[in-house]
């Protein structure tokens, strides 16, 4: 090779065409994001499903408290930087409530985290993590297709919009 670039644009090429491939295939995993696998492999009953509600249900309103509040400070921040000389004092302070916030948030999310690999074992609880991604990147390009998510996809649908 006669340069780093070109190097790495020859490895770049490859790694894109064994990507198409495995999606085209359908190949499991993260390449492939097959939901219909990770599903099948999740293999979750409706006593796991309603537990994973619960976990989710402990933290919901607390999220959905912080989350407004996050709003909130950003709101009043906007408004703070739209001033001609604003007040580095009153923003510092609003920074600081919003990292509050935000620890809070993160802490939730990872003490949900914690509950879910304790239920499903790490294994089961990875491939909810990948199911959870692919889910939502098939929801938001509108390419999620009816039945995809097997026998009960509108509650596991409605579970993985609640665990975003």
């Amino acid at each position: 090779m006669k340069s780093p670039f070109v190097a790495a644009l020859v490895l770049f090429a490859a790694l894109a065409s064994a990507a198409a491939q495995a999606t085209a295939q359908g190949l499991p995993g993260p390449v492939g994001g097959d939901i219909r696998w990770s599903v099948r492999q999740l293999n979750l009953s409706p006593a796991e499903i309603k537990s994973i509600e619960d976990i989710a249900n402990r933290q919901a309103d607390g999220l959905a408290a912080a989350a407004s509040e996050m709003r909130i400070i950003q709101a009043k921040l906007e408004r703070l930087l739209l001033d001609k000389d604003p007040d580095m004092d009153a923003i510092r302070q609003l920074v600081k409530s919003s990292l509050d916030w935000e620890l809070q948030i993160r802490m939730a999310r990872i003490e949900r985290a914690i509950d879910l690999r304790k239920l499903l074992g790490p294994e089961r609880w990875a491939i909810l993590q990948r199911l959870q991604r692919d889910y939502l990147l098939v929801k938001k390009t509108g390419r999620l297709r009816p039945g995809e998510l097997g026998d009960n996809g509108a509650s596991l649908a409605a579970l993985l919009d609640r665990l975003e």
